[in-house]
């Protein structure tokens, strides 16, 4: 079994949760964000920050494959 990283719950979250809320200026507030910081021992708007920043690196790499 492979070992669980934040990295892949980041990932995960950005492709599976529901992040039509995702603004700029406040903290996610989901239930698997909460899961994950909790998970990983991180604060929640560490877990909102990534998420943002992960979401909007693939959305820049995707619009560079176009």
């Amino acid at each position: 079994m492979k070992r669980p990283s934040y990295r892949h719950a980041i990932a995960w979250l950005a492709h599976n949760d529901d992040t039509q809320w995702l603004n700029d200026e406040d903290p996610i507030e989901s239930v698997s964000t909460a899961l994950v910081a909790d998970l990983f021992g991180v604060d929640v708007e560490r877990v909102t920050r990534d998420l943002r920043r992960f979401i909007k690196r693939t959305a820049k790499d995707a619009r560079s494959a176009s």
